[in-house]
Protein backbone atom coordinates (compact mmCIF):
# COMPACT_ATOMS: atom_id res chain seq x y z
CA UNK A 1 0.00 0.00 0.00
CA UNK A 2 1.50 3.11 -1.14
CA UNK A 3 1.50 6.04 1.96
CA UNK A 4 -0.45 9.22 1.60
CA UNK A 5 1.61 12.02 3.47
CA UNK A 6 -0.40 15.39 3.92
CA UNK A 7 1.52 18.67 4.88
CA UNK A 8 -0.80 20.22 6.95
CA UNK A 9 0.87 23.35 7.96
CA UNK A 10 4.46 25.20 7.04
CA UNK A 11 6.07 27.19 9.30
CA UNK A 12 9.58 29.27 9.16
CA UNK A 13 10.96 29.12 12.67
CA UNK A 14 13.95 31.52 13.72
CA UNK A 15 16.50 31.89 16.53
CA UNK A 16 14.48 33.55 19.20
CA UNK A 17 16.94 35.76 20.33
CA UNK A 18 18.48 38.09 17.32
CA UNK A 19 21.81 36.85 16.40
CA UNK A 20 24.66 39.73 16.78
CA UNK A 21 26.03 41.69 14.56
CA UNK A 22 29.76 40.16 15.01
CA UNK A 23 28.37 36.90 14.64
CA UNK A 24 26.86 37.94 11.15
CA UNK A 25 29.16 35.99 9.19
CA UNK A 26 30.13 32.52 9.31
CA UNK A 27 33.77 31.97 6.95
CA UNK A 28 33.52 28.55 5.05
CA UNK A 29 36.81 27.10 5.42
CA UNK A 30 38.11 25.16 2.00
CA UNK A 31 36.98 21.89 3.53
CA UNK A 32 33.02 23.36 3.32
CA UNK A 33 33.78 24.49 0.04
CA UNK A 34 34.68 21.11 -1.46
CA UNK A 35 31.75 19.47 0.18
CA UNK A 36 29.42 18.13 -2.14
CA UNK A 37 26.07 20.08 -1.60
CA UNK A 38 23.42 17.98 -1.14
CA UNK A 39 21.52 17.82 2.58
CA UNK A 40 22.31 15.04 5.02
CA UNK A 41 18.91 13.54 5.82
CA UNK A 42 17.65 11.61 8.62
CA UNK A 43 13.89 10.39 9.94
CA UNK A 44 13.76 9.51 13.51
CA UNK A 45 10.63 7.21 14.51
CA UNK A 46 9.26 7.23 17.83
CA UNK A 47 6.51 5.35 19.49
CA UNK A 48 3.25 6.07 20.39
CA UNK A 49 3.12 9.37 23.08
CA UNK A 50 0.97 11.75 24.09
CA UNK A 51 3.13 14.60 25.23
CA UNK A 52 3.69 15.32 21.61
CA UNK A 53 3.27 18.94 20.85
CA UNK A 54 4.04 21.31 17.55
CA UNK A 55 4.48 23.98 19.57
CA UNK A 56 6.88 22.87 21.89
CA UNK A 57 8.93 21.73 18.90
CA UNK A 58 8.87 24.32 17.42
CA UNK A 59 10.01 26.55 20.76
CA UNK A 60 12.64 24.21 21.80
CA UNK A 61 13.93 24.36 17.66
CA UNK A 62 14.10 28.34 17.99
CA UNK A 63 16.14 27.94 21.39
CA UNK A 64 18.47 25.60 19.73
CA UNK A 65 18.69 28.24 16.67
CA UNK A 66 20.25 30.65 18.85
CA UNK A 67 23.43 28.06 19.31
CA UNK A 68 23.97 26.68 15.62
CA UNK A 69 22.60 30.09 14.34
CA UNK A 70 24.45 29.44 10.85
CA UNK A 71 21.67 26.87 9.88
CA UNK A 72 19.17 29.62 10.76
CA UNK A 73 21.00 31.88 7.69
CA UNK A 74 21.82 31.74 4.01
CA UNK A 75 24.19 31.52 1.49
CA UNK A 76 26.21 34.55 0.82
CA UNK A 77 29.21 34.12 -1.58
CA UNK A 78 31.42 31.36 -2.26
CA UNK A 79 33.17 32.18 0.94
CA UNK A 80 30.26 33.55 3.69
CA UNK A 81 26.86 32.21 5.12
CA UNK A 82 25.44 35.31 6.01
CA UNK A 83 23.63 34.79 9.56
CA UNK A 84 20.92 36.70 9.02
CA UNK A 85 17.94 34.53 10.89
CA UNK A 86 15.79 34.12 8.10
CA UNK A 87 14.91 30.88 9.73
CA UNK A 88 14.88 27.05 8.72
CA UNK A 89 11.38 24.96 7.16
CA UNK A 90 9.26 23.64 9.67
CA UNK A 91 6.49 21.20 8.01
CA UNK A 92 3.67 19.36 9.79
CA UNK A 93 2.48 16.39 7.96
CA UNK A 94 -0.06 13.19 9.10
CA UNK A 95 -0.24 10.15 7.69
CA UNK A 96 -3.81 8.43 7.21
CA UNK A 97 -3.17 4.56 5.86
CA UNK A 98 -0.51 2.79 7.77
CA UNK A 99 1.09 2.80 10.70
CA UNK A 100 4.57 3.47 11.98
CA UNK A 101 5.14 -0.15 12.63
CA UNK A 102 4.44 -0.99 8.47
CA UNK A 103 7.35 1.68 7.73
CA UNK A 104 9.99 0.09 10.09
CA UNK A 105 9.40 -3.29 8.98
CA UNK A 106 9.30 -2.79 5.42
CA UNK A 107 11.25 0.19 4.41
CA UNK A 108 11.08 1.48 1.27
CA UNK A 109 13.26 4.68 0.30
CA UNK A 110 10.28 6.17 -1.76
CA UNK A 111 8.55 6.03 1.51
CA UNK A 112 11.32 7.14 3.75
CA UNK A 113 11.78 10.22 1.66
CA UNK A 114 8.23 11.19 1.90
CA UNK A 115 8.67 11.62 5.75
CA UNK A 116 11.72 14.24 4.35
CA UNK A 117 11.02 17.80 4.66
CA UNK A 118 12.59 17.80 1.43
CA UNK A 119 14.44 15.95 -1.27
CA UNK A 120 17.97 15.74 -0.08
CA UNK A 121 19.15 16.81 -3.96
CA UNK A 122 17.58 19.72 -3.61
CA UNK A 123 18.47 23.19 -4.56
CA UNK A 124 16.97 26.96 -4.92
CA UNK A 125 17.71 28.53 -8.44
CA UNK A 126 19.91 31.72 -5.88
CA UNK A 127 22.41 30.27 -3.57
CA UNK A 128 20.84 32.84 -1.53
CA UNK A 129 17.13 31.44 -1.36
CA UNK A 130 18.47 28.21 -0.40
CA UNK A 131 17.42 26.92 3.22
CA UNK A 132 19.95 25.36 5.25
CA UNK A 133 17.89 23.31 7.38
CA UNK A 134 14.71 21.90 7.05
CA UNK A 135 12.11 19.61 9.46
CA UNK A 136 9.35 17.46 8.87
CA UNK A 137 7.40 16.20 11.87
CA UNK A 138 4.74 13.52 10.31
CA UNK A 139 1.77 11.72 12.70
CA UNK A 140 0.88 8.64 12.15
CA UNK A 141 -2.77 6.89 13.38
CA UNK A 142 -1.37 4.76 15.68
CA UNK A 143 -0.05 7.79 17.82
CA UNK A 144 3.83 7.44 16.82
CA UNK A 145 5.17 9.84 14.96
CA UNK A 146 8.51 10.30 12.77
CA UNK A 147 10.58 13.53 12.74
CA UNK A 148 12.62 14.17 9.52
CA UNK A 149 15.71 16.26 9.22
CA UNK A 150 17.79 17.85 6.30
CA UNK A 151 20.52 19.93 6.77
CA UNK A 152 23.12 21.66 4.22
CA UNK A 153 25.99 19.21 3.54
CA UNK A 154 28.04 22.43 2.61
CA UNK A 155 27.76 23.80 6.65
CA UNK A 156 26.96 20.36 8.93
CA UNK A 157 27.92 17.01 8.56
CA UNK A 158 26.52 13.79 10.50
CA UNK A 159 28.21 14.69 13.33
CA UNK A 160 26.86 18.44 13.32
CA UNK A 161 23.19 16.82 13.03
CA UNK A 162 23.84 14.68 15.88
CA UNK A 163 24.77 17.81 18.36
CA UNK A 164 21.69 19.61 16.21
CA UNK A 165 19.58 16.73 17.19
CA UNK A 166 20.81 16.40 20.60
CA UNK A 167 20.33 20.03 21.49
CA UNK A 168 17.61 20.52 20.44
CA UNK A 169 15.85 17.43 22.04
CA UNK A 170 17.43 18.20 25.39
CA UNK A 171 15.68 21.79 24.94
CA UNK A 172 12.60 19.98 24.21
CA UNK A 173 12.62 17.82 27.50
CA UNK A 174 13.15 21.54 29.45
CA UNK A 175 10.15 23.01 27.99
CA UNK A 176 12.51 24.87 26.06
CA UNK A 177 14.49 26.01 29.14
CA UNK A 178 18.55 26.13 28.77
CA UNK A 179 19.28 24.94 31.90
CA UNK A 180 21.54 21.79 30.29
CA UNK A 181 22.41 22.72 27.35
CA UNK A 182 26.33 24.02 26.56
CA UNK A 183 26.30 27.32 25.39
CA UNK A 184 29.86 26.88 23.58
CA UNK A 185 31.96 24.72 21.45
CA UNK A 186 29.10 24.54 18.45
CA UNK A 187 30.60 27.17 15.96
CA UNK A 188 34.02 25.95 15.07
CA UNK A 189 36.12 28.67 13.58
CA UNK A 190 38.88 26.50 11.56
CA UNK A 191 39.22 28.94 8.58
CA UNK A 192 42.75 29.70 9.98
CA UNK A 193 44.11 25.74 9.54
CA UNK A 194 41.86 25.61 6.20
CA UNK A 195 41.59 29.18 4.51
CA UNK A 196 38.91 29.61 1.97
CA UNK A 197 39.94 29.75 -1.69
CA UNK A 198 38.27 30.97 -5.23
CA UNK A 199 37.11 27.57 -6.57
CA UNK A 200 35.60 28.90 -9.47
CA UNK A 201 35.55 25.86 -11.43
CA UNK A 202 34.11 24.10 -8.39
CA UNK A 203 30.82 26.20 -7.55
CA UNK A 204 29.45 26.38 -4.48
CA UNK A 205 26.10 24.50 -5.34
CA UNK A 206 28.47 21.09 -6.82
CA UNK A 207 26.15 18.71 -6.80
CA UNK A 208 26.67 14.54 -6.31
CA UNK A 209 25.84 12.48 -8.92
CA UNK A 210 21.28 12.49 -8.64
CA UNK A 211 20.44 8.94 -9.06
CA UNK A 212 17.27 9.36 -11.03
CA UNK A 213 19.70 11.35 -13.60
CA UNK A 214 21.92 8.81 -13.96
CA UNK A 215 21.51 6.71 -17.33
CA UNK A 216 21.06 3.32 -15.14
CA UNK A 217 18.62 2.21 -12.80
CA UNK A 218 20.09 2.19 -9.28
CA UNK A 219 18.73 -0.45 -7.18
CA UNK A 220 18.44 -0.10 -3.33
CA UNK A 221 18.81 -2.59 -0.64
CA UNK A 222 19.02 -3.09 2.75
CA UNK A 223 21.36 -6.11 4.21
CA UNK A 224 21.34 -6.37 7.86
CA UNK A 225 23.87 -7.90 9.38
CA UNK A 226 23.33 -9.08 13.18
CA UNK A 227 26.50 -9.45 15.94
CA UNK A 228 26.90 -13.45 14.93
CA UNK A 229 27.16 -12.73 11.64
CA UNK A 230 29.99 -10.28 12.22
CA UNK A 231 31.38 -12.35 14.64
CA UNK A 232 31.80 -14.89 11.93
CA UNK A 233 32.47 -12.38 9.08
CA UNK A 234 35.48 -11.42 10.71
CA UNK A 235 36.88 -14.81 11.93
CA UNK A 236 37.04 -15.50 8.46
CA UNK A 237 39.25 -12.86 7.90
CA UNK A 238 42.88 -13.87 7.52
CA UNK A 239 44.22 -10.70 9.84
CA UNK A 240 41.68 -9.55 12.16
CA UNK A 241 40.02 -6.42 10.95
CA UNK A 242 37.26 -4.06 12.75
CA UNK A 243 33.73 -4.65 12.30
CA UNK A 244 33.60 -1.31 9.51
CA UNK A 245 36.86 -3.24 7.69
CA UNK A 246 35.06 -6.60 7.44
CA UNK A 247 32.27 -5.59 5.65
CA UNK A 248 34.21 -3.45 3.24
CA UNK A 249 36.07 -5.89 2.72
CA UNK A 250 33.29 -8.50 2.40
CA UNK A 251 30.92 -5.99 0.11
CA UNK A 252 34.12 -4.55 -2.01
CA UNK A 253 33.02 -1.07 -2.84
CA UNK A 254 34.68 1.66 -2.20
CA UNK A 255 32.23 4.87 -1.39
CA UNK A 256 30.87 4.34 1.91
CA UNK A 257 29.70 6.03 4.50
CA UNK A 258 29.18 5.08 8.61
CA UNK A 259 27.09 6.67 10.73
CA UNK A 260 28.37 3.54 12.97
CA UNK A 261 28.35 4.97 16.80
CA UNK A 262 26.94 7.67 16.60
CA UNK A 263 24.65 8.92 19.23
CA UNK A 264 21.41 9.34 17.10
CA UNK A 265 19.65 7.31 19.70
CA UNK A 266 20.16 9.52 22.43
CA UNK A 267 17.81 12.16 20.83
CA UNK A 268 14.68 12.04 23.49
CA UNK A 269 12.59 14.89 23.32
CA UNK A 270 10.52 13.98 26.30
CA UNK A 271 8.76 10.47 25.02
CA UNK A 272 11.63 8.19 24.76
CA UNK A 273 13.86 7.33 22.80
CA UNK A 274 13.70 6.20 18.81
CA UNK A 275 12.74 2.81 17.81
CA UNK A 276 14.15 3.53 14.59
CA UNK A 277 16.63 5.78 12.55
CA UNK A 278 16.78 5.73 8.73
CA UNK A 279 19.20 7.69 6.51
CA UNK A 280 16.98 8.36 3.38
CA UNK A 281 19.92 9.13 0.92
CA UNK A 282 19.84 6.96 -2.30
CA UNK A 283 22.98 6.37 -3.04
CA UNK A 284 24.86 6.15 -6.91
CA UNK A 285 27.14 3.70 -6.13
CA UNK A 286 28.05 3.10 -2.47
CA UNK A 287 26.80 1.93 1.23
CA UNK A 288 25.87 3.59 4.36
CA UNK A 289 26.32 1.66 7.55
CA UNK A 290 24.00 2.24 10.44
CA UNK A 291 23.56 0.57 13.83
CA UNK A 292 21.04 -1.93 14.32
CA UNK A 293 18.23 -1.34 16.94
CA UNK A 294 20.20 -3.35 19.64
CA UNK A 295 23.42 -1.52 18.85
CA UNK A 296 25.14 -4.97 18.24
CA UNK A 297 24.67 -5.29 14.46
CA UNK A 298 25.07 -3.11 11.73
CA UNK A 299 22.29 -2.29 8.72
CA UNK A 300 24.03 -1.93 5.43
CA UNK A 301 22.03 0.02 3.10
CA UNK A 302 23.41 -0.51 -0.15
CA UNK A 303 23.41 1.05 -3.81
CA UNK A 304 24.16 -0.61 -7.07
CA UNK A 305 23.61 -0.67 -10.27
CA UNK A 306 20.79 -3.38 -10.87
CA UNK A 307 23.01 -5.52 -12.80
CA UNK A 308 25.63 -5.56 -10.06
CA UNK A 309 22.96 -5.80 -7.46
CA UNK A 310 21.32 -8.94 -9.16
CA UNK A 311 25.04 -10.39 -9.36
CA UNK A 312 25.57 -9.29 -5.44
CA UNK A 313 21.90 -11.61 -4.90
CA UNK A 314 23.68 -14.29 -5.76
CA UNK A 315 26.48 -14.48 -4.03
CA UNK A 316 26.13 -17.46 -1.50
CA UNK A 317 29.41 -16.74 0.28
CA UNK A 318 28.32 -13.18 0.41
CA UNK A 319 24.79 -14.04 1.62
CA UNK A 320 25.96 -16.80 4.62
CA UNK A 321 26.74 -13.67 6.06
CA UNK A 322 23.39 -11.62 5.80
CA UNK A 323 20.60 -11.91 8.89
CA UNK A 324 18.11 -10.31 6.49
CA UNK A 325 17.66 -8.62 3.08
CA UNK A 326 15.33 -6.08 1.85
CA UNK A 327 14.56 -3.99 -1.33
CA UNK A 328 14.31 -0.44 -0.12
Amino acid sequence: MEMKVEITHKDTIKPSSPTPLSQRDYKLSLIDQLTPGPYVPIVLFYDSTTKFCHDLLKKSLSKTLNYMYPLAGRIKDDFTIECNDKGVDFLEANVSNITLSNIVNDPKIGTLSQLLPCHPHARSKEPSDQVLLAVQVTKFPCGGISIGVCVWHLIADASTLVTLVKTWATMNQENGQESNVIGNGYIVNVTGIFPPRDLSNNPLLTMVPIPEELPFKISMKRFIFDNSKLAALIQSCPICPTRFEALGNEVGIAGCISWCKLPFDEADFGWGKPIWIANPMKFPCGFNLLDTVDGKGIEVWMGLPEEEMQLLEKNKDFLSYVSLSQHV
